[in-house]
């Protein structure tokens, strides 16, 4: 046989807590408030005869159900008659107290309902219990169920609170009246307003009073209960607010994982087809690039032999590999100028051996030799005014040296602003040639004291134009300057007399 436990049997009385814990078996949480009222209903009734439940005979049961009937409406009698059959079927199988008249000599089914519960593991009404663990739900239309049904039975709740709510304000009301019936009846008795008669009438108010007392005093017991009652259905409620508040949080995350899955599939595709697009663009850009290849392409410009004329009028002879020059090759520049030497992916690599078309360059050389010679003898003439200042000049630059032993400075012969100078530098280094407005400008010459010396154009102090430099081991450079710095073609002459023909940009050269 199942008993109750010891948290039901410490709060409530024996009958109580037996009929609350079969009701919490069944899943009827929400009806057993509005049950307990009806009965306590019919324990104050029969506390006002001098009896309780457990003592009352069938007759005065049955007096109470017949009132019942006629004082309640149809639908409250009924389930009032359900409440208190289940009530002294649960006391009866207990052991508590035998049956009582209301029933008819039937049950009301409850035992059977238990027995199902008990025997064949069926599940009953939803129960929320402080220690139950809901199990996690999975999916979204058994996640949105879960919140209608809480919804619902939090409305549901709600509705029976408030009714609650009115009952429990028109007894306090009734209360209220019998309370102020019985003071003034005190107070009758106290100012000798009331006839009193005989001593049994004496006898017979005081034991009213007793009574009312006792009464007042069970009424505030059963507030008492009542009090802790409904805290345990709000505490309920509370965890059921908690349950739905948890079921709307774990609905929130997951939409927020599927909208962000949604948001990086959708980004997937993009970069997909952003590498599609581009890889559709290198495809062309590709097939352009081999179709104007083969265009300028004479014989295997792919692996093999072949001859390719570039867009700046270079041609290249030789060896190609998964289209680049790789192998043994002959690169022909547009001036004529040859390189010969190995290649490797697209690069030069090794020493080759080049070879210069100096016939052209000799002759412009020669010619500008010859303008250069006929520049200076032209600036030498102007400042000649007479024979005895040419003289002079001319023996002022064949001892330059002299005077730098002699530690001059400064300009020593000539015209050193606007006109044509000679220029000692404190270091030893000197200068002579053409002057603009104090600085070098012009055709001159520059020699240096620890040696080498340049002979070409100047502008504002700088070499720029064509000139000659010649180091101090004896090896030189003809060619182009720009701002003091090798600018543009150029040759190279070894103290061998081997020639190399360079390209310069700024100083530095072009391979």
């Amino acid at each position: 046989m199942w008993h109750p436990d010891d948290y039901y049997l410490e709060r409530y009385p024996r009958e109580y807590a037996v009929f609350i814990l079969d009701q919490k078996r069944l899943g009827y949480v929400p009806k057993i408030r509005y049950e307990l009222k009806r009965i306590q209903a019919m324990e104050q009734w029969l506390k006002q005869r001098g009896t309780s439940i457990l003592l009352a005979s069938d007759a005065l049961l049955e007096d109470y159900c017949a009132e019942v009937r006629q004082r309640l409406g149809s639908e409250e009698a009924a389930e009032t008659k359900i409440t208190l059959n289940q009530f002294f079927e649960v006391l009866a199988r207990e052991k508590i107290r035998p049956g009582h008249p209301c029933t008819d000599k039937k049950e009301s089914g409850l035992a059977e309902q238990l027995e199902r519960v008990e025997d064949h593991g069926e599940t009953p009404a939803p129960l929320v219990d402080p220690g139950q663990k809901i199990p996690k739900k999975t999916g979204r239309k058994r996640l949105i169920l879960m919140a209608v049904l809480i919804f619902i039975m939090a409305v549901g709740g709600g509705f029976l609170l408030y009714r609650e709510k009115e009952k429990k304000e028109a007894l306090s009301h009734e209360l209220q009246n019998l309370h102020e019936r019985h003071d003034k009846e005190v107070k009758a008795l106290k100012t000798g307003k009331k006839e009193i008669r005989s001593v049994e009438d004496i006898l017979r108010l005081a034991e009213e009073a007793d009574i009312q007392v006792e009464e007042r005093r069970r009424n505030a017991l059963e507030k008492q209960r009542m009090k802790q009652l409904d805290d345990e259905l709000l505490q309920e409620e509370q965890r059921r607010r908690e349950l739905t508040t948890e079921a709307d949080k774990k609905i929130e995350q997951v939409r927020t994982q599927r909208r962000l899955q949604e948001e990086a599939r959708k980004q997937e595709e993009r970069a997909a087809q952003l590498e599609e697009e581009s890889r559709k663009i290198r495809q062309h850009v590709a097939k352009q690039a081999l179709e104007a290849k083969r265009k300028r392409c004479t014989g295997d410009c792919d692996n093999g032999y072949g001859v390719y004329t570039y867009e700046n009028g270079e041609r290249y002879e030789g060896q190609w590999q998964n289209g680049e020059r790789s192998g043994k090759g002959t690169l022909i520049e547009v001036d004529g100028d040859k390189w010969v030497g190995m290649w490797q992916q697209d690069k030069r690599v090794g020493v080759g051996q080049r070879h210069l078309a100096f016939a052209d360059y000799k002759a412009r050389e020669a010619e500008r030799q010859a303008k250069l010679q006929q520049a200076q003898q032209e600036a030498l003439a102007k400042k000649r005014k007479n024979e005895m200042v040419a003289q002079e000049q001319a023996k002022g630059q064949q001892s330059l040296k002299e005077m730098i032993g002699k530690g001059m400075t400064g300009c020593v012969i000539g015209d050193c602003e606007n006109g044509q100078g000679s220029y000692i530098y404190p270091v030893g280094d000197y200068y002579y040639g053409e002057w603009k407005n104090g600085v070098k400008t012009g055709f001159g010459g520059y020699v240096f004291s620890k040696g080498g010396n340049y002979v070409g154009d100047w502008v504002n102090d700088q070499k720029h134009g064509q000139g000659t430099y010649t180091f101090k081991n004896g090896q030189k450079y003809i060619g182009g300057w720009l701002n003091d710095k090798k600018h543009g073609l150029g040759i190279i002459v070894f103290v061998n007399g081997q020639k190399v023909r360079t390209q310069w940009n700024q100083g530095e050269q072009i391979p």
